[in-house]
């Protein structure tokens, strides 16, 4: 028997750009207005599912700066980009899999600009990114659900530690809770 497959493939773009104008006053010259075109934190994504029956999905991801204002990314895939399965049972991810910080701080997103000011926000973004990991994100439990991420030895070290650390382990333990719109670390 054969089997007739379609896959699902949405497209996801976001452009996040503008025109900054800042006067610069000189000493003894004339002030200057300097206009010019940032880029924000522009994205292109694509995901999609495979329905493989029996309440069973696969899912993908791929997402890859891009610059409306030149220059770019070196490498593809360079954000959120991963395979997995989805069921009754919650999700399993595999590769970079944003961490439950970058969930939770979606609300808020500070740090997602190139602008003078907002970009020293940046400060606040006390985790790194997770180039390669697996996650597994449980089903909702009458409005509770978790996560747990595995992300391998990368020989690096992260200049923040935003939860308990065991540095003989390397398990590191971590909660994060985003009830409604507001945002709590913990």
């Amino acid at each position: 028997e054969g089997r007739n497959i379609q896959a699902q493939l949405t497209e996801q773009p976001q452009v996040t750009n503008g025109v900054q104008g800042n006067q610069v006053k000189v000493t003894k010259a004339k002030s200057r207005i300097r206009t010019k075109i940032s880029d924000f934190g522009s994205f292109i994504g694509f995901k999609g599912s495979e329905d493989l029956g029996e309440g069973l999905k696969a899912v993908w991801q791929l997402e890859q700066d891009v610059s409306v204002a030149g220059g770019g990314a070196s490498q593809w895939g360079n954000r959120e980009s991963f395979i997995g399965l989805a069921g009754e049972f919650g999700t399993l991810r595999a590769g970079r899999v944003a961490n439950q910080f970058d969930d939770a701080s979606q609300a808020i997103n500070p740090w997602d600009s190139n602008n003078d000011v907002a970009s020293q926000l940046g400060i606040f973004k006390r985790h790194d990114d997770m180039p390669v990991s697996v996650r597994y994100d449980s089903p909702d439990f009458s409005g509770f659900s978790g996560s747990v991420q595995f992300v391998p030895a990368q020989n690096s070290k992260s200049a923040y530690t935003p939860a308990y650390v065991d540095e003989q382990s390397k398990y590191h333990a971590a909660v994060v809770g985003k009830p409604g719109s507001d945002v709590y670390y913990a």
